[in-house]
């Protein structure tokens, strides 16, 4: 893979581009700033880059930076599966691949094989595609052009058993113009959150993204952030986009930070890691339905002061949580409900542990499946809240106290 600068381009081992074509004349030169040769506009040579560790592009008075866009590809098992990857450009766009790679035009892989297809400008395009050994590249000629890489209801890259992964692809090389990424499956992706592309709203990176970096370096546009991996994010809450509505971040994350400092729009929170949050549930933002924080976070409050809407919520760390405010309506549709306060006789007393029992049961239920857990540090539940917790079970809800 080549990582591109206004000046510099550093050469990654890991891929290696032999062939491409460059405009302008341009000097390639090794570490010691002697030239390997040089290369002339739409000409395409073999080029030995085993010695390059600096391309230094010159010409007239300003330096070029290729428009293309590489999508390193590796092979899984017998290489028999597909891949499916759906780009939106603003207009044209040839898209290539090399090696044993082929593009196809159905989901199985066997019809209308080829190593070229054209990214028609408009709407999102589905292509399919097979490695069946081995490395290779897709080529984006014009990523300026492609503006989005799946959209919020298709993954823009899927793989299907032995379809081929994406192998080490940094987020720098990603074109400003794409204002959406959404990639599933076990690919690596990687690099800092301050290189993603200015305009990007969408960034979602599903089970492999090794992606580091402060959270005040995300794009000020972003309103879903989802990653899942090895991540190592860190910084304030208070560094945040003001308009992100779903925050999911997985690995080894040192997020810090007062829930008062979270965006007013948040809608979705989950913090994986050794995050340090603290606040009072009284502060979170009052749209919140998803709350999902671990860590060593130290987060106090009445449960009753929890946003209305909440249909998820799941808290642990160092959290004490020790009150419940009696009379509050819960909201039909809780999925999961689990509070775990840090050390014993740190949890709810047994009073507000009925009072929690008897209001959700005295909520406007329809019969849906959803885990209530109140066990843990928390005390024993009473003979008082016994007819409450028959009316969640025949709902389909399994209640779990102490």
């Amino acid at each position: 893979m080549v990582s591109w600068y206004s000046t510099n381009i550093n050469l990654s081992p890991v891929h290696t581009l032999n062939t491409q074509s460059y405009s302008t004349k341009s000097a390639l030169l090794n570490s010691e700033g002697h030239s390997l040769g040089t290369y002339n506009y739409n000409t395409k040579q073999e080029l030995d880059f085993s010695e390059a560790h600096d391309i230094l592009f010159s010409y007239v008075s300003h330096s070029y930076a290729p428009p293309f866009l590489i999508i390193p590809l590796s092979s899984t098992g017998t290489g028999s599966g597909v891949a499916n990857i759906r780009l939106k450009s603003s207009s044209n766009v040839t898209m290539t691949i090399d090696g044993n790679g082929m593009f196809y035009d159905n989901p199985g892989g066997t019809i209308n094989p080829g190593n070229v297809r054209i990214i028609t400008s408009g709407s999102l395009t589905l292509f399919f595609i097979k490695v069946t050994s081995g490395d290779c590249n897709i080529t984006i000629d014009d990523k300026s052009k492609i503006i989005a890489w799946g959209d919020a209801t298709f993954n823009g890259w899927d793989s299907l058993l032995n379809g081929p992964t994406i192998n080490l692809m940094n987020v720098n090389d990603i074109s400003n113009s794409i204002t959406t990424i959404r990639i599933d499956g076990n690919n690596t992706i990687y690099g800092d959150v301050s290189d993603l592309p200015n305009n990007l709203t969408f960034y979602q990176i599903s089970d492999n993204s090794i992606v580091t970096g402060e959270l005040s370096g995300l794009p000020r546009t972003l309103t879903v952030c989802n990653l899942v991996g090895n991540n190592t994010v860190y910084g304030d809450l208070l560094g945040l986009p003001d308009k992100l509505t779903q925050l999911y971040i997985s690995g080894s994350n040192i997020v810090s930070g007062n829930l008062s400092s979270l965006p007013s729009s948040l809608i979705n929170l989950s913090l994986a890691g050794n995050n340090t949050v603290t606040g009072v549930l009284y502060d979170l933002p009052r749209g919140i339905t998803f709350l999902d924080l671990h860590g060593l976070n130290t987060i106090h409050g009445d449960l009753a002061d929890l946003p209305s809407g909440i249909t998820f919520l799941d808290i642990d760390g160092h959290s004490h949580i020790d009150t419940y405010t009696p009379g509050r309506t819960w909201l039909n549709g809780i999925i999961m409900f689990w509070t775990q306060p840090y050390g014993a006789g740190s949890g709810i007393p047994s009073t507000g542990i009925d009072n929690v029992i008897i209001d959700m049961a005295n909520s406007s239920w329809s019969s849906h499946s959803g885990t209530i857990w109140l066990a843990g540090n928390n005390f024993a539940r009473t003979s008082a809240s016994d007819a409450a917790r028959t009316t969640l079970v025949a709902l389909g809800r399994a209640v779990i106290p102490n």
